[in-house]
């Protein structure tokens, strides 16, 4: 129905969101202007999360009249109109309200006699042993956005019903409390309906059927209501304003609003590749951008450097391109070049730099060494009993260890297949993988953080296995112990000592193995890529280059979804292997299986090359072409 409003000059909840981040975009999005947005893969796999939760909270609300199906703005009205008119107390899911030019949708709407209750359902975490929201203080970042939007509809349903009293409330999952069911994620069964002629691209109208036990579920406490009205009021006045002012460009024509360029707008999803409409360039059209220069906007860490609105104020000045911002702006308060250098270096090295102290480093790592990756999931409802809402689970590890100096990697790995709590056999089967010995080498914090959970869920599940108990807390101790993880970050070491112009100064696995890849100095990348990847070719030259290896990975046979080569399809996939169409379809179960593994021993051997290219780059030429 949101697809079709745009037909109406109607303010929907969803548009006065978007507006509320920049009014330009309210525009974009009435003209359906292509967005980066409609094609995340993680925004897609957290909005199924949220129509699961949503459903649990009509099952919860017995007897509720489900108006969701009607998709004509009008019809809506009406038929919750006549609801309300001839019901004292009726509950109703997705009425329509509408008062002059704004709509909304509401979740849940409880009338009883003269009040109303207005209930948005989110899937967000929130804690109630420790809320994030104080009494008597403006809301915080992260709550606001949601706030906002409850106030919008706080705003529409009060003033479409002026004699009643509206109660503004969120229903959220509680990480305070533990599901009592086994399987309550998978209980709610996904399907998106074909794509409907004329419909906005990636636009279906989602169904959710829950296939477990209706009263149980009912008796599930984990959703926690909270009272929103001490917030809203704060901002109430505000919004009532700011969606006029919004309404008031969808007619009589459509008009964009003026907007504020700035460091907002690096992240603006209207910011896409390709030709066509592009509401970015209409934006920023005036200061006539050549196309592969780097911006302000591209600079690392920019929105930390934009102390006091100095970049925005070069942005205002018609200053946009990388060159243009001063030294001293990519400096930290004490004048020295910020986040070790990157920034300095992003705007001004055109080669290849290698700090000789990360030789030194890798130089002094015990042997073995012991390249490991993990992947996990979160979900709003728990995957088994016991667990809290949002609570980590981890599924699968990949190993490449090098046992002596000059030795081969050789590979072993470990994945959940059975409907089963898998965190404790993931550790122990990585501790009798590696052990104590060596050196362990991790890219990024994840993996120290995940053992670092398996630890506490020890605690919490009252499980009696003092060895991995001892282990985790030797691997990951406590952030509040005051002891180093032994885990070696690659990550750090990059964002200390390794540098490619290719990155744009990232330093994420998936940017810097296709810098190193091209100028390695021998071909056992190349080797190693086509022998290690169980019979896949990761290795392929177009343009007299190596392809991002990462981009090579193949799709899995029978699904055309999604792709397992980045951590959401890895979720996606462990979620369709385990709980979806695909755990009734052997031939589908282990394509995922075999793409998940793929997928997660790229990661480790990855590093693998990373490392060898660190140990091996004083060899050759250290000037490399910006690639």
């Amino acid at each position: 129905y949101l697809a079709m409003m745009t037909h109406h000059p109607l303010l929907s909840k969803s548009d006065f969101k978007v507006a509320r981040e920049c009014p330009a975009k309210l525009y974009y999005r009435k003209h359906k202007y292509p967005n980066t947005l409609q094609d995340d893969p993680y925004l897609a796999l957290l909005a199924e999360g949220g129509y699961a939760v949503g459903h649990m909270a009509q099952l919860q609300h017995e007897g509720g009249i489900d108006l969701g199906d009607i998709a004509d703005p009008a019809e809506a009205v009406a038929r919750t109109n006549a609801l309300l008119n001839v019901h004292e107390n009726v509950t109703l899911f997705e009425p329509g309200v509408r008062h002059g030019d704004l709509f909304a949708r509401i979740d849940i709407l409880v009338k009883r006699g003269r009040t109303l209750d207005l209930i948005e359902v989110k899937s967000i975490g929130w804690d109630s042993k420790t809320p994030d929201l104080k009494p008597h203080t403006a809301p915080n970042a992260r709550m606001r956005p949601y706030i906002e939007d409850l106030a919008f509809q706080t705003h529409v349903l009060s003033s479409a019903f002026p004699g009643s009293t509206v109660k503004p409330f969120l229903l959220m999952p509680d990480k305070a409390k533990q599901a009592t069911l086994d399987g309550l994620n998978h209980q709610f069964e996904i399907s998106a309906d074909p794509l409907a002629p004329g419909t906005t691209p990636g636009f279906r109208k989602i169904r959710v059927r829950f296939t477990g036990n209706l009263e149980a579920v009912r008796r599930e406490d984990l959703l926690t209501k909270v009272d929103m009205q001490p917030w809203v009021a704060t901002i109430l006045a505000d919004v009532r304003q700011s969606s006029a002012r919004f309404a008031a460009s969808l007619s009589p024509a459509l008009t964009k609003l003026p907007t504020t360029l700035g460091m907002k707008c690096a992240k603006c999803e209207y910011r896409t590749e390709g030709d066509g409409l592009n509401g970015f360039n209409e934006c920023w059209e005036p200061l006539a951008l050549p196309k592969a220069a780097p911006m302000v906007l591209d600079l690392y860490k920019g929105g930390s450097l934009n102390r006091d609105g100095r970049l925005d104020k070069l942005i205002m000045a018609g200053k946009v391109l990388l060159k243009d911002v001063p030294d001293e702006y990519l400096q930290n308060v004490f004048g020295k070049p910020a986040f070790n250098g990157r920034p300095m270096m992003q705007k001004n090295r055109a080669t290849e730099w290698v700090d000789v102290d990360l030789r030194i480093e890798l130089h002094n790592w015990v042997y073995p060494l012991h390249f490991i990756d993990f992947e996990t999931s979160r979900m709003a409802l728990p995957y088994h009993s016991g667990m809290q809402p949002w609570e980590q689970i981890a599924f699968q590890w990949s190993c490449h260890t090098i046992a002596t100096r000059g030795a081969e990697p050789v590979h072993t790995d470990w994945i959940n297949t059975e409907d089963d709590f898998p965190s404790f056999a993931f550790a122990r089967s990585l501790k009798e993988r590696i052990g104590d010995t060596g050196t362990v080498l991790i890219w990024s914090q994840h993996e120290t953080t995940a053992l670092r959970e398996i630890r506490q869920q020890l605690r919490q599940r009252g499980v009696h296995d003092p060895d991995l108990a001892d282990w985790l807390d030797r691997m990951a101790p406590p952030k509040d112990s005051g002891l180093r993880s032994p885990l070696e970050d690659m990550n750090a070491l990059a964002v200390r000592g390794y540098f490619h112009p290719a990155t744009k100064a990232r330093t994420s696995i998936k940017v810097t193995l296709p810098s190193v890849l091209w100028p390695m100095f021998s071909d056992r990348p190349r080797r190693w890529l086509q022998d290690h990847g169980w019979g896949m070719d990761l290795w392929r030259i177009e343009e007299g280059r190596p392809v991002n290896p990462y981009d090579l990975l193949p799709a899995v046979k029978g699904v055309d979804a999604y792709e397992v080569h980045e951590g959401t399809g890895a979720m996606r996939a462990y979620q369709d292997m385990l709980y979806g169409l695909a755990s009734r379809d052997a031939e589908r179960r282990q394509s995922l299986r075999e793409a998940l593994r793929a997928y997660c021993k790229l990661d480790t051997l990855a590093m693998v090359i990373i490392w060898e290219y660190w140990q091996g780059a004083w060899s050759g030429t250290k000037d490399l072409p910006n690639g």
